[in-house]
Parts: structure tokens; sequence; C-alpha cells
């Protein structure tokens, strides 16, 4: 059965079943697999560990791009000239570097990057969020982003909306095809209109934020800047969760007596679409997003994590033994691929190309570029690993 996630279309799903992923995916080393080892560019091991931060993206050709922070002074530093560099690659669909920038910044962390639906690099560094005019070869200021700013993006790439303190003002930015500003900067009347400032989840055209008022979970939405108008969703996530678009979300329910956890997607009135039921102590979502989409929803790229050894009871945390990334097709209601990944690295990252068949991971400084769909990669990206390391 076939599922259309065109708006219009929606009502088709009335009489759909929920399947239980039955199949058995393909492992990494049965699709096409290339490397880059950015060590040859200047990338060095951060200081602490970064997970499943916005330092790498794929582009609607194909393109990756990835960025990180070198030390490019020892002298004076100052606001002006800080220490650091945020660097950024850009490899081309065969794989071989067509666009290598810099950009000042004062802070190895809370730097990221970021890409409008025409493939436009956004950059946050300096305290600034950036968009890099590639005709003029300049960067311009969209917004102050210092290291208290939190920056969302929809789905579609086509919307961002930064805070730059807590329950301060939202600042919508439409990024096509100019990037235009919208102040939310309503007067709150209450602490339960602080939400208005802090949603969990954005698309085009609405926020998203799901809580709880003592045992009663709740999850509103609202056009943005226009709080008042929301409504209520009958959607009760119960864990992490996401939005792929304004009509389906992606759930991480969590069971805490069971050792099973599902990967649901669920339409806005509540009917699950889609299950996965991961193996045994496999866990998905966290506090940084671990949900990767492309534009239309119809994939989703997954960070799941083995736990073992924990015991609630005695208050005994788990570890974790190993790491995956799962690539769930929705439409054709399978896992379409697993790739595994390092338990021990210093930065970590992926991305799900728009069209949802280019998966990219960057593990300490290696860049792996895995063509879902059995598409030759171009030589430009260097050899394929052998089927050893990538287990």
């Amino acid at each position: 059965m076939y599922l259309d996630f065109k708006p219009h279309k929606v009502k088709v799903f009335v009489f759909v079943l929920v399947l239980t992923l039955q199949v058995c995916p393909c492992r990494g080393d049965a699709l096409p697999i290339a490397t880059v080892d950015l060590r040859g560019y200047g990338w060095e091991p951060p200081a602490r560990k970064q997970v499943v931060l916005r330092f790498i993206a794929v582009d609607q050709k194909g393109r990756v791009v990835v960025s990180y922070a070198t030390q490019v002074r020892t002298h004076l530093v100052t606001r002006d000239k800080p220490s650091l560099d945020l660097r950024i690659l850009r490899f081309s669909e065969d794989g071989k570097l067509d666009l290598s920038l810099s950009l000042p910044t004062h802070l190895e962390y809370w730097n990221s990057i970021f890409l409008s639906d025409a493939g436009q690099i956004i950059a946050r560094a300096n305290d600034s969020l950036q968009l890099y005019q590639e005709d003029s070869k300049t960067w311009k200021v969209l917004a102050e982003c210092g290291p208290q700013c939190s920056v969302q993006q929809s789905v579609t790439r086509r919307t961002l909306a930064i805070r730059n303190e807590y329950h301060g003002p939202l600042l919508v930015i439409r990024l096509s095809p100019v990037p235009r500003l919208q102040q939310c900067d309503k007067a709150l009347k209450s602490s339960e209109d602080s939400i208005q400032h802090s949603p969990q989840a954005i698309t085009d055209d609405f926020a998203y934020y799901s809580g709880s008022d003592g045992l009663e979970r709740f999850t509103y939405r609202w056009p943005f800047c226009d709080y008042d108008n929301r409504e209520e969703l009958p959607l009760r996530p119960g864990g992490y969760w996401d939005v792929l678009n304004d009509h389906f979300f992606v759930f991480y329910p969590y069971a805490p007596h069971e050792d099973r956890q599902t990967v649901k997607v669920v339409s806005a009135d509540g009917r699950a679409i889609f299950q996965s039921v991961n193996g045994k102590c496999e866990y998905a979502g966290g506090i940084m997003s671990s949900t990767r989409s492309s534009e239309r929803g119809s994939r989703i790229a997954v960070n799941i994590v083995t736990l073992r050894g924990g015991n609630r009871a005695l208050d005994i945390s788990s570890r974790p033994t190993a790491r995956r990334i799962a690539v769930y097709d929705i439409e054709l209601r399978k896992e379409l691929a697993s790739i595994p990944i390092s338990l021990k690295y210093h930065e970590f990252g992926f991305d799900l190309g728009p069209d949802g068949g280019r998966l990219a991971i960057l593990e300490d400084g290696i860049l792996k570029v895995i063509d879902l769909d059995g598409k030759r990669i171009g030589s430009g990206m260097g050899s394929k690993l052998p089927a050893e390391e990538r287990k």
C-alpha cells in the first residue's frame, strides 16, 4: 500500500492498518559507502564529545556540507579576531571538494550549519547566524545568536525559528525566496503563555509543544506569532518525539517495564501509520534531536543506541554497548538500512538528504556517505571502506 504524504490526500489513511516491521534491512556492508578523512583538511578532535549537533548536512543535489572549528591564532585574541575559525567544506555529488569557507568564531562549541531549501549555507558562529551568498562570495548576518541561542529548522528547510534567551521572543526567518524576518514579541500574560516562545518543533506554518499538566499530557500547535489561536492535538507522545510535517509525527514511546522500544509514526488525529519494534534494549531519541527526515517525511534516519546493565530499582544506570543509524521507509513500511557506528568518538553527527536517498555520517573526522538506493558513488570521495571496518 502506498502512502502519499501530500496534504490534500491525508484522508486516504482512514482505513490504514499499522504494520509492525517484519523485514530484514540492508546492513552497512551491503550498501555503497564512500569515505573522506577530514584530518587532511585540518580537522582536529574537539576537547569534549559533541553528539548529533548540526555540523553536517546533505543538500537537494546530494552534496555533503561539513563544518568544524580549528585553532588559527595563538597571539592576542579579541572579539574581532577570535582564536578559532569555523571551517566549512562542501563535497559535490561525485565526492569532489567544490567549496571551502572559513568563518571566525570565538567558541569551539555551539557552532553549527544549516542548509536552506535552495542549498544555501547558513552558519552559526561568533554570536550570529549568517547566510553565505555564493554569487558575491560574502556573508550576510541574519540575526544575533549567542551561546544561549536556540535555533530550530523545519524539515523542508524553508523556515528557521530563533530564540536568544530563555522565554525570550521568537524570531522567525523565512528563507525562500529571499530571507524575511518576523518577530514574535507579544507580551506574556501568564507562565503558560511562555510556551509560545519555546516551541519544541516547527514546520513552515506552525510551532509545536508537548507537555503535561499533572497527570494529563497535552500537545499544542499554533501559527507563528499567533498563540491565541492554538489548537490541542490528540497526540500523547509519552516520550521523545519529532515532527515530520503538519500531518505526521514520529514518536519514541518510553515503556519502563518493557525491554523493547518502538519507532512509531502517527497522523495528526492520533492514528498510527507505521510502527517498527527495535531490537532488545535498543532506544532512540534524546535531549538533542535523534531524527533526520527527508523533505516529505517519507524516510527517516534515527540514532539508536543499545543500553545494557542498568537496574531501575537500584538506580543503576545502563551503559551503551552498541549504536547504529536506522533508516525507515514509511511508505514501504520497512527498515531500509542499518548502519553500525562506533561508541568511541569525540564528534558525531549525521544527516539525510531531502530526497531520502543519501545518508551522511561524520565520526571523528571520518565522513561516510551511503547511497541508500544503491547508486554508485563517485570516485572523488575516496575509497570504500572494507566490510570489517564498517562493523
